[in-house]
Order: C-alpha cells, then structure tokens, then sequence
C-alpha cells in the first residue's frame, strides 16, 4: 500500500489537474524569512499600534486589543481595527494594507519555485502578491466570478486569492462584517465544493495553532466538516512535532496528514525534494507513448471500416469486434480512444448480446474507463446493467465482477462508506474463497482510509437488550436489496450535487415501496430523503418525513434499528434552530428498549 506521500507524488505527476494547492500564512512566512507582516497576528499587532499612532487613541485602548490577541480572539481585534480605519472603502484602510502587506518581498524563493513546479492550481488565504512576483501568475479574488469558475473548471495561471488581496481593499476578508458577507457568498461556496469534488486539496503553510487564524482555519474546518465523506483524500503538509496534533484535530476525515521534517526550515529543501520526484516521474520514458502512436491511425482506420459495414453483420456482430478492437488498442496505451469507440454503441446496440455477454463487455468497458481516471462514467455505464445483474440470469463469478467493480468505483470518487456497503454485497455474491479473501482484503483497506480500525457488529450491540423486545437486526439488512442499491446510488447523486433529482427518486421510491407494504425500505428511504433536506437547510420538510413515513413504522422495527432512527431524529432535532434539545433527548430516551440498553437516563440541565 502507498504512503500518503507517495499517492500524492503520483496524483500531481500523472494527474495534475486532479489536485490543486491551498495555502495558508505559513508559506509567506517562510518566504518572507518571518517577516513579523506575514502572520495574522503580526498583521494585527501592527493594526492596533497604527489606529493608536495615527487616530490618537488611548493606551488602554491598545493594552486591551492586545491583551485580545493573547486570548487568541482575532476576529474581535480585527473587527475593532476595521471600525476604526472604517474598512473597507476608506483611504485609510487602504493605506494600512499597503504600508504592511505591500512591503513583504520574497527572500527565500525556494519554496514558492518549489510549488510553481508542482503544476498545480495555486489558491491562498493570503493578502499578499509573493507567489505573483515568483511566478509571473495574475492574482485573482472570490470577487471574480467568471474568472475562478473557470480557475475550478481547468488549469490555470492565475493565484486564487479566497480572502482577497492587498491592492483590492474591498476583497480582503478581515473582519466580522467581511466574514459574514462572504460566508453568504453562495458562489464562493460552490466553488470550493466544485474543487473538492474533482480535486484534493493539499494544504501547505498551516500548523494547529493556524486554526485559530480565521483565514487558513475556516477553510480547514470547512473541508473537514462540511465535505467529510464526499471530498477526494486530501493532504496537508506539516512539521513532525505538529502531525499528531494535527491528525487528532482531523479526526476520522478524508485529509491525510505529511511529515516534513523536524522543523519549519525543512519546508522548502522537502517541497524542492517532491518537485525533482514529479519531474522525474513526468519525465520517465513511457514505451505504450510510441506503439501507440503507431497504432492510433490503423485503430481508427478499423473503427470506421467496422461500422460501416455494420448493417451487414448485424447489431450483435458488430458490438462484439468493436469491443475486441478497443481491448486490444486499450492495452496498446490508448484507453481514451478505445473507450469512446465503445461506450456509445454498447449503450446503444448492447440490449441485440446475450444479457451475460452485455454485462461482461460493459464491465470491460468499465474497466477501460477507470484506467483513464474516468471513474463517474465508469460508475454510471455499471448503473446501466443493474437491472440485468438483480435478474439472477448471470453467473454467481460475473455478479460478483459487477459489485467489485461498483466498490472500486465508489472508492475512487471518495464513497468509502458506500464502497464498504457494495463490497459486502459482492462477499455475498461470492462463492469462491479466494474470491472472498480478497474481497475482505479490499474492504479493511477501506476501513483504514476511512482511518476506523473497526466497525461494530451487531453482536457488539446486543448487550443488554432482551428477546422480548423483536429480532436484533439492522436496518440496512432488512431492507430488499434493490431499495440497498437505490440508497447507495441516490447518496452518490445527491452528494455529486443533483438534489432535486435524488429527492425526486426518493419520493417516487418511497411511495413505490409503501404500496408494497415493506417497512423496512420505506423507512430507510425515508431517512435518506430527510438526511438530504436537513442539509439543503429545509428542516421543516425533514422533520416532517420523520413525522409522517418514519415514527408510525417504528413500533414494527428491530430494537437496533429504532434505535438508529432515533438517534437520527435527535440529531436532526438538536442542529434545528431554536430547537429545545432537552425534549429532543428527552423524545430519544422515552423507549423503554434504549433505556435498557444505555442504561441509564441523562439528567436535564
């Protein structure tokens, strides 16, 4: 298994545009040779000490704006010092920002070379123009809303200042007010989810203690927060004394954790170390490049010939040479073209194959995708032949393929919890015990991504529940493996950003599945479509569908799984705003089968 480090090196030779650079004061700091102006509370302390030399304000004004910094209360401080300079569109403010950032200038240029020759699209939290001097790149701000789209969309040359920058006062990020205003930026927003979703952010220039700086820390609390389970892995680079502070602050996120060195002066030699490595790597001869240049012009030359006399072999014929053209020029190195020449027509024409036949060329089809980083058609293409694989009309080794393949996937776009859900369906499917061991083998190494040594089973849960109280099973394994699948795929949509599409299916499902009178899928449905409103901030509407489709069907569920729904429902109830969370415990501890197997009730304060 890779390192963290090694994956990294990796993604940025072979996939440049599948990560992009996020950096944080630390990076000015090191560049600057500690310019005391690079930091956030350098930056302050000046603040304070030039309101008080150029206002005429009182020293006890600046003892206690001071004293604030010791308490690590920034946003305060700044927020005192922008009232007091009347930021943003004063003359004053502007003056402050150029007479402070404006005179940073780069005295150690290794770091920021170092990071020009990743190939990387560069964003920052910094006010400052230092990468621009090095690198020749044109700054750019949250305020530039066509010119950052088109930064997340594709390579780039411009340096994405996310808290603004110094010549432009009225992008800078500062204080309370300017917080505020950008939080509720949706564009903002999007873009940073829009980047997440296709690219890992690598975190450099940050330690612990930046999370208290309100520029590198919100974002880091935002990536961990609010995208854990559906950003790809990302990276952040620290110093050895920090990264088990920093993994404990991380906790079980997707944002992986890289040693440096000893100290902050190991920096730039580790990043110039990564920069030979990619340029290394980028720079290896690649054979596959010459024979496949050679096989290109007689591939398409043999595509075109075979379709046009498709008519006269028929549907079947011609699907079945396609596909052994672009196997064979797939191996050749030409992945992209092979699976072009492939994916329309077998779409098209594969209902004409066997229904086994139609489902192995469309897992060869996904197969090619997957090597050419093409894992959403990959997953969307096995979508396609669900239906042929629940007819139960295809082989036990080739259902098994099917569900490996959706795992790997699932892995590769970041859903390691719905990765561990499909590759318990193929240990299922399998009848093989190599197959099987292997299997296993793939989803501790998803346990270990998603950094949990283990999860509990159900017999972990059982102590202290009594048989009276109805079969101890959970609630994912009473559902019919159809609604399983369905939940899986509608959390992928819904994660990928198509909302209005997932509730709508869930709708659908769910009133499909009441019809049918089973339970246990309506309420799974159920929760997923309430999950999904909460975090579009519709609670009224998920407290509802727990009102109306969950809490009637409660009493004809498992203990384990009532208790799953419930908990659920209390930390619905606790995040609405205004809610009485004493009544939510309260509603939550009220099922004499919880209070068995907690044992005890939690006092009201």
């Amino acid at each position: 298994m890779q390192t963290p480090l090694e994956e990294l090196i990796e993604l940025i030779a072979d996939r440049p545009n599948g990560a992009f650079l996020l950096i944080g004061s630390g990076v000015s700091i090191a560049s600057t040779q500690n310019a005391l102006l690079a930091s956030w509370r350098g930056l302050l302390s000046h603040g304070v000490s030039y309101c008080v030399s150029q206002l005429g304000l009182d020293v006890g004004w600046e003892t206690r704006r001071k004293q604030s910094l010791e308490a690590f209360e920034y946003i305060q401080v700044a927020t005192d010092i922008a009232e007091r300079l009347r930021a943003p569109n004063s003359g004053r403010f502007a003056e402050w920002l150029e007479k402070t950032i404006g005179t940073l200038t780069v005295k150690d240029p290794r770091l920021i070379d170092a990071l020009k020759r990743w190939g990387l699209n560069i964003s920052t939290t910094n006010y400052d123009w230092l990468i621009e001097s090095r690198t020749g790149f044109t700054p750019i701000t949250w305020q530039d809303q066509s010119r950052f789209t088109q930064f997340a969309s594709s390579a780039s040359r411009d340096v994405l200042h996310l808290h603004g920058d110094y010549r432009h006062p009225d992008s800078v990020v500062f204080d309370a007010r300017s917080y505020y205003e950008v939080g509720r930026f949706d564009a903002v927003q999007q873009l940073m989810q829009a980047l997440c979703l296709v690219r890992s952010p690598v975190f450099i220039g940050c330690g612990p203690s930046g999370l208290d700086d309100p520029n590198i820390g919100s974002l880091v609390r935002w990536c961990r927060e609010k995208l854990d389970g559906m950003v790809r892995p990302g990276y952040l680079i620290a110093v050895k004394a920090d990264v088990e502070e920093w993994q404990r602050i991380l906790g079980s996120s997707q944002i992986r954790v890289i040693s440096c060195g000893s100290t902050h002066a190991d920096l730039p030699g580790f990043l110039e170390e990564i920069a030979i490595k990619i340029g290394q790597r980028r720079a290896a001869p690649r054979p596959a490049a010459d024979s496949l240049s050679a096989a290109q012009p007689g591939f398409d030359e043999s595509v075109k010939a075979l379709l046009s006399a498709g008519s006269s072999r028929g549907l079947a014929e011609t699907v079945r040479e396609l596909m052994k053209l672009a196997k064979a020029h797939c191996q050749a190195g030409g992945r992209r073209s092979a699976w072009r020449a492939v994916s329309g027509r077998l779409e098209r024409d594969g209902e004409a194959l066997p229904i086994e036949e139609r489902v192995q060329f469309t897992l060869e089809l996904a197969e090619m995708l997957l090597s050419d980083d093409r894992e959403e058609e990959a997953f969307h293409a096995l979508l396609r032949i669900a239906e042929a694989v629940a007819s139960q009309e295809i082989s036990p080794t080739l259902r098994e393929s099917y569900w490996s393949f959706r795992a790997r996937c699932l892995k590769s776009m970041g859903f390691y919890s719905d990765a561990r859900e499909i590759l318990d369906r193929a240990i299922e499917s399998s009848e093989a015990p190599e197959t099987r061991a292997r299997l296993r083998a793939e989803r501790a190494e998803i346990l270990f991504l998603q950094t949990d040594e283990s999860i509990p089973e159900a017999n972990d849960l059982e102590v202290g529940i009594s048989d009276e109280m109805g079969p101890n099973t959970l609630l994912l394994e009473s559902v019919t493996p159809e609604v399983r699948h369905a939940l899986i795929d509608l959390r992928v949509m819904a994660m990928r950003g198509i909302i209005a599409a997932s509730l709508k299916k869930l709708s659908q499902t769910i009133g499909d599945r009441t019809a049918a009178n089973h339970i246990a899928d309506v309420v799974a449905l159920a929760m997923l479509r309430s999950e999904i409103l909460h975090l579009e901030e519709r609670h009224d509407e998920a407290r509802e569908q727990f009102d109306q489709a969950i809490r009637p069907r409660l009493a004809s569920l498992g203990s384990l799984s009532r208790f799953a729904v419930r908990q659920n429902y209390v930390d619905l109830r606790s995040q609405l705003q205004n809610a009485d969370f004493a009544d939510s415990v309260d509603d939550f501890y009220h099922l004499q089968d919880l209070r068995k197997i907690i044992g005890h009730r939690p006092s009201r304060q």
